[in-house]
């Protein structure tokens, strides 16, 4: 696990992890930004403080996904193809992309129009990718529809001033 990965998943900010662990802030966003390389026995004895400190923390078959929750490996993988599923094994495809193609296939089963892929791929991708990472798959189905819904009422309308 990379100290990228270990700030994301804490879910705290890079001050509020620079005071929980009493780590300089400079330090930690260099870690962060890849100035400076954080120590391999340093993120091991953040990881170990953070599942000690923080029970409930996910387990290493478990992924946190923003606006979803923690959800288990096996779970998110069960969306996948066969090839897919050993993409992951293999490491081609990454646990933040199993993540976000999991989240996907919720905002699909939540949205209106999750069943007609391309008119729902034309509205998904006016989302931000930071709201995306942000909100739960109901919020951006929300959002997926109420750009539908927007298309729709200007082309039912115009020609109409």
């Amino acid at each position: 696990m990379t100290f990228q990965e270990i700030l994301k998943e804490s879910g705290m900010s890079i001050r509020k992890f620079s005071d929980y662990f009493g780590i300089p802030y400079r330090t930690v966003q260099n870690w962060n930004i890849g100035t400076t390389r954080c120590p391999e026995y340093i993120v091991d004895l953040i990881s170990y403080k953070l599942q000690a400190e923080q029970p409930g923390r996910i387990g290493k078959d478990d992924i946190k996904i923003n606006g979803v929750g923690v959800v288990s490996k096996k779970e998110a993988m069960s969306i996948l193809s066969r090839e897919e599923r050993k993409a992951v094994k293999e490491g081609t495809l990454t646990i933040h992309e199993l993540s976000d193609m999991y989240k996907l296939d919720l905002v699909k089963k939540a949205s209106e129009i999750g069943r007609f892929p391309e008119t729902f791929q034309a509205n998904f991708e006016r989302v931000p990718k930071d709201l995306f990472d942000k909100l739960s798959p109901e919020e951006v189905a929300l959002l997926v529809d109420g750009f539908y819904h927007s298309y729709i009422d200007g082309y039912d309308n115009r020609g109409m001033s």
